[in-house]
Order: C-alpha cells, then structure tokens, then sequence
C-alpha cells in the first residue's frame, strides 16, 4: 500500500470509529447508534440580558460595568467576567442602576439574565 493510500485508509477507519462511539455517559443502546441528533441553539442555553437594558463599560483604577434597566419591568441580570468572579444575580428595579468592579487583567464577557 503506498503513503497516500494508507493514509487514505486510516483515516477512514478512524472517522468510522469516532461515528461509532457513543457519547460520555451515553449508553451504547441502538438509539445512541441511530445518528446525530438536533441540538438546542445557544440561545436557548443562555439567555442574555433584555434589549432593553443599557450596558457601559470603562475603567479607572480597576476595570468597571453599569447596567441600567430601561424596561418597564424589573429584571435579574448577571455580569460574567473571563478571568475573575462574576457578580451576584442582581434584581434591578425599573430605571435602576447596577454597578460593578472587576480586575484589570479581565474581560467582560458578557451580561446575561439570571
């Protein structure tokens, strides 16, 4: 067998075996075999924060986000931070602020309901 074929072949048999293991945790029934299944879309997984409220972002001393809810109802929010603690689940009131302080060598990632 020459190179390209072999390599043809290996990698036929190794995208086989991949199909064939079922997933962790999954049991090896004849349904974890039957094919792909649908997967729920990401934004059904998290759920970020209502359109209507307004996000700022800056830094001073330590790096900083405000959120204001612009809604006409009350809101639960959570700021998440790459690389340090994300904040408390906070219940923002209409036309309440919510401030919160963060480390400079981290990002926000992003501002979500909770």
């Amino acid at each position: 067998m020459t190179g390209k074929f072999r390599l043809m072949a290996m990698a036929t048999l190794t995208s086989a075996a991949l199909v064939a293991l079922p997933a962790y945790g999954a049991s090896a029934s004849a349904g974890a075999l039957a094919g792909p299944t649908a997967v729920a879309d990401a934004s059904t997984i998290l759920d970020s924060a209502p359109d209507c409220a307004t996000t700022w972002t800056g830094h001073d001393l330590s790096k900083w986000v405000k959120v204001r809810n612009d809604c006409g109802r009350t809101i639960r929010i959570k700021i998440i931070i790459q690389y340090n603690f994300d904040s408390p689940c906070k219940v923002l009131q209409p036309h309440k602020t919510f401030f919160f302080r963060y480390g400079m060598a981290s990002y926000l990632d992003e501002v979500r309901s909770c």
